[in-house]
C-alpha cells in the first residue's frame, strides 16, 4: 500500500519533521531490506523509525517527546490497537510482554490489554513496527550466522517458521539481548488494512521526502 491511499494517514505523516523513505505496494521482503540499505548508506541518520501504511503518525508535538526520549533507548516504539474497530482485538495494543513464538503451530499473542491509564514506558518482548524507532547501532547488527538484526521476511509461506518482520526482528533482539520499550501514552490509530491490497496490482516504487525546515 502507500500513505497516499490514506488521506489522514498521509497528510498527518507530511507535519512530522523528518525525512522520510517510503516504500509502495511491495511485498515482502522487500520494504524492510530497501529501508535498512538506504539507511547504513546514509550515515548522517542516528535512528531508523519504522511504520505500516496503514498506522496513522503521532502528532508534531508527540513526535518531539516521543524523539527525546527514544535517544535513551535501543528500541522504542508507540501503541496502536490490533486490529480494526468491532474486532476482538480493538481494545488490545500491539505489543506483548512475552515473545511469540517462530514456530507458527506454537505461535500466540498475548496482547497487552489497552487502558486508559497512564502508563508511561514499559518494557515488552514484542513490538508490531508501531512507529518503532531504532538506534543506528541495532540496525547495523548482524546475527552469528551473518543474518541482519532488522530485515525482511516472507512470512506467507509454507515454512513452519515464517514470520512476519516484526516478529524476527523482536526475536533477533532477544537473542542479542537487545531491550525493547514501548510508549504506551503515544497511542496511535491502526486501520488494520481495512482497505484491499494493491501489492501486486500497482507498479512497486520508493521515493524520498527531505524535510524543508521552513
Amino acid at each position: 500500500m502507500n500513505t497516499s491511499d490514506y488521506e489522514t494517514i498521509n497528510a498527518k505523516l507530511e507535519k512530522i519533521p523528518c525525512d522520510k523513505f517510503i516504500t509502495n505496494y511491495m511485498p515482502y521482503p522487500f520494504p524492510h531490506n530497501l529501508a535498512r540499505d538506504y539507511f547504513l548508506e546514509h550515515t548522517e541518520y542516528t535512528h531508523l523509525i519504522v511504520m505500516p501504511q496503514d498506522l496513522e503518525p503521532p502528532t508534531p508535538e508527540e513526535f518531539k517527546t516521543f524523539l527525546d526520549q527514544a535517544k535513551d533507548y535501543d528500541v522504542l516504539s508507540c501503541v496502536c490497537n490490533v486490529e480494526r474497530e468491532g474486532h476482538r482485538d480493538f481494545y488490545k495494543w500491539a505489543i506483548c510482554k512475552e515473545l511469540p513464538s517462530l514456530d507458527k503451530t506454537k505461535r500466540k499473542y498475548n496482547w497487552f490489554p489497552s487502558t486508559d491509564e497512564k502508563l508511561g514506558i514499559v518494557k515488552v518482548k514484542f513490538q508490531g513496527m508501531v512507529f518503532a524507532c531504532i538506534a543506528r547501532k541495532v540496525i547495523e547488527r548482524k546475527m552469528i550466522d551473518g543474518e541482519w538484526v532488522f530485515k525482511g521476511t516472507i512470512h506467507r509461506d509454507n515454512n513452519p517458521f515464517g514470520a512476519a518482520p516484526d516478529l524476527t526482528f523482536c526475536h533477533c533482539c532477544d537473542k542479542l539481548g537487545i531491550e525493547i520499550h514501548a510508549n504506551t501514552d503515544i497511542r496511535l490509530k491502526h486501520y488494520a488494512n481495512h482497505k484491499p491490497s494493491k501489492v501486486g496490482k500497482e507498479q512497486g516504487s520508493t521515493n524520498f521526502i527531505k524535510y524543508e525546515n521552513n
